[in-house]
């Protein structure tokens, strides 16, 4: 099993230090030997020290003098305990441990998180938890290092002597490759409470100086400010105020990181922040694509259109529709498309439908058949819409924005494909007056624009609509309107649509 030392700091820790050595000296597996920096006590601290260091040989004590309270002196020490290891020759160990004055290890503490990192050679860092939750990163306390990924990180085996050093190890390690975690299972004590002694500078004022995206520090201060978690409710605001007040610095404990570490911080959090809301908001393309720039703007037009314009309503052939406004169609053709063949739906009700591509079906539920050659759901026939054959005979069949799709997303591509398909769904027709109606966005498929250019594809009723507006606002149009209609280009997905009917009159 893998060896490690302890790296101790402490000033005026008269009533603590002496447990929290002797929790790591008891530990079921002991280190190789402890460092400990008195940095400047001017209590009882140093005497319990020389006292313990009679009776515990691998016990090595720097004492710094009283220069004040000074929390960048931390990080400073842990470098001096590291150098003092390399410069006396002390044993190499394949880890060292973090602990502070004012924690308390179980006995086996120290053998459970060895055990781990050996059996896992790609943990960096790994700490017990002190806390009531479960933490995301691991603790600045109790945290084992492997030495191995020390020496390869760019501060080279020390610690970088600037804010937010305990974060800034944890995402080199993380760009070199490492892991890092929390094992929940294992706890110590954490005598005095967080902030007690400490105040909140820098909390926030390392988050800008390792680069923190400003999405993710307003998702970890709202985390903090509704659980109390970490900071406190009180932490969380003074986290923010000093994230916001913070004067960008090049030298100094308090200065920035470099460029590098910083860029991949904010695309790791970037990465962290879309896991998030993939997992907890519901998966849908609509918001999703809300969360980007363009959409959000589009958004905002949309919430105009239809909250103070109020145009919630499109007009075709005298008729008025009411938009299908959901997260899932709120910026796209579905909201004009849906209502329209909603309709025809509605009067057919009761009668044998048949749905070419499985779209209704994801916002209504009625009684009819669905044919969707690829989508593999409950009832729902894999077959081709050129070769399906059904005994039963249909009094309305409907497609939305289905067969632009037919011989053009496929190989090798069939430019006849779509006008077969359309036979073919006549013959499914019942002998009473039956009717076809299919929306299809022009720009998309090229060959089926030139196809209805060219007349060759063409309905007893054809009407068009085109997108006026960023807030998905239709119109009704002309041919001339939108024959040069471009798909996917100034707004997202069909900025024109073709609605077809086809009335099969029975045969004589």
């Amino acid at each position: 099993m893998g060896n490690y030392f302890a790296v101790v700091t402490c000033r005026n820790s008269e009533e603590t230090i002496k447990k929290t050595l002797v929790s790591i000296k008891e530990q079921a597996i002991a280190p190789e030997y402890v460092i400990v920096i008195d940095d400047g006590s001017t209590d009882k601290t140093k005497r319990i020290l020389d006292d313990m260091k009679k009776e515990w040989e691998s016990l090595y004590v720097i004492t710094s003098p009283d220069s004040g309270y000074d929390i960048g002196r931390v990080v400073k020490n842990w470098n001096a305990a590291i150098k003092l290891s390399r410069d006396s020759r002390l044993p190499k160990t394949d880890y060292h441990m973090i602990a502070t004055d004012d924690t308390i290890y179980p006995k086996y503490y120290a053998e459970t998180i060895i055990s781990h990192m050996d059996a896992k050679p790609g943990a960096a860092i790994v700490s017990g938890n002190y806390a009531k939750y479960r933490p995301f990163m691991p603790h600045g306390a109790g945290r084992f290092i492997r030495n191995s990924f020390f020496e390869e990180t760019s501060w080279q085996g020390y610690y970088p002597e600037q804010m937010g050093y305990e974060s800034a190890v944890i995402y080199e390690a993380s760009r070199l490759g490492y892991s890092h975690s929390v094992l929940d299972d294992i706890k110590f004590e954490h005598i005095r409470p967080l902030g007690e002694t400490q105040w909140f500078y820098e909390f926030g004022a390392s988050m800008r100086t390792l680069g923190y995206h400003p999405l993710f520090v307003l998702a970890k201060f709202l985390k903090y400010l509704i659980t109390g978690q970490v900071t406190g409710r009180r932490g969380s605001i003074y986290m923010v105020y000093f994230y916001l007040s913070y004067a960008p610095k090049s030298d100094g404990y308090d200065r920035m990181y470099d460029n590098n570490l910083r860029r991949y911080v904010r695309s790791n959090q970037i990465r962290r922040l879309k896991d998030v809301l993939n997992r907890r908001l519901p998966i849908s393309p609509g918001i999703r694509y809300a969360l980007h720039f363009n959409g959000f703007h589009n958004l905002l037009y949309f919430v105009y259109c239809r909250k103070v314009r109020r145009h919630n309503t499109i007009l075709l052939q005298g008729k008025t529709y009411r938009y299908f406004d959901t997260e899932r169609t709120w910026y796209n053709e579905r909201a004009v498309e849906i209502p329209i063949v909603m309709e025809m739906v509605r009067m057919y009700e009761g009668t044998n439908i048949l749905e070419i591509g499985n779209v209704l079906s994801n916002y209504f539920s009625f009684e009819h058949d669905i044919l969707d050659k690829y989508e593999i759901a409950k009832g729902v026939i894999n077959e081709d819409v050129v070769d399906f054959e059904s005994e039963k005979r249909y009094d309305l069949i409907v497609s939305i924005s289905t067969l632009e799709h037919v011989g053009w997303d496929e190989k090798p591509r069939d430019n006849m494909k779509i006008p077969r398909a359309i036979e073919n769904l006549k013959t499914l027709i019942a002998s009473r007056d039956g009717t076809i109606i299919i929306t299809v966005p022009l720009g998309y498929n090229s060959t089926l624009d030139k196809l209805l250019r060219e007349g060759i594809i063409r309905f007893a009723k054809q009407y068009y609509l085109i997108r006026t507006s960023k807030g998905n606002e239709w119109i009704e149009a002309s041919w001339e309107d939108v024959q040069d209609s471009k798909y996917n280009t100034s707004m997202r997905s069909a900025n024109a649509l073709l609605v077809g009917i086809i009335t099969v009159k029975p045969s004589t």
